[in-house]
C-alpha cells in the first residue's frame, strides 16, 4: 500500500522557491562564465593590439632614422639596413670573418653600381619629367592643358 505523505503548503513553496533559486543559480553561473571568456579574449586582443602599435612604432622610428639622416640616397640607405642583418648572421657563424668581410665588400660594390645607377636615372627621369611640364620647357600642346581647371 503506498503512502501518501501529507505536503504541507509552506513546505511546497519552500521546496519550489529552492528549485527556482537553483535555475536562477545556474543561469547566473553559466553567464559569468560566458563573460569571463569575452573578458579573456579582450585581454588577449588588447595584447595583440599593444604588441602592433609597438611594432608600428618602432617602424616609425627607423623609417625617421633612415630619412632624417639620409638626404637624396634613402633607397641605398635602406637597403644597407635590411642588407645588413644576413651579413651580421654570417659574422657570427663560424665562417671566417675575413671571407664574410670578402663577400659584404663584393656585394657592396655590386649593389652599390647598381644604386648609383638607379638613382643617376630617377634624376634624369625627375630632370626630364619637369621639362616636360614645365610650361617654359614644355612642347606647344601641352601649354593648353591645364586651361579650366583648378590647380591644387
Amino acid at each position: 500500500m503506498p503512502v501518501d505523505m501529507p505536503v504541507s503548503t509552506p513546505a511546497a513553496v519552500a521546496l519550489f522557491g529552492g528549485i527556482a533559486l537553483l535555475t536562477c543559480a545556474i543561469v547566473l553561473l553559466r553567464q559569468a562564465l560566458l563573460l569571463r571568456r569575452r573578458v579573456v579574449a579582450t585581454a588577449r586582443a588588447l595584447r595583440h593590439a599593444g604588441a602592433a602599435i609597438a611594432e608600428t612604432e618602432r617602424v616609425q622610428q627607423a623609417r625617421e632614422q633612415v630619412v632624417g639622416s639620409a638626404g637624396d640616397d634613402v633607397l641605398w640607405r635602406s637597403y644597407e639596413t635590411i642588407a645588413g642583418v644576413p651579413f651580421a648572421l654570417l659574422e657570427a657563424s663560424p665562417m671566417p670573418r675575413e671571407t664574410v668581410r670578402l663577400l659584404r665588400d663584393a656585394h657592396g660594390a655590386v649593389a652599390g653600381g647598381i644604386y648609383s645607377t638607379v638613382t643617376a636615372s630617377l634624376a634624369s627621369a625627375a630632370r626630364i619629367g619637369v621639362g616636360l611640364f614645365d610650361d617654359r620647357g614644355g612642347s606647344d600642346a601641352h601649354k593648353g592643358d591645364t586651361e579650366g581647371r583648378q590647380r591644387c
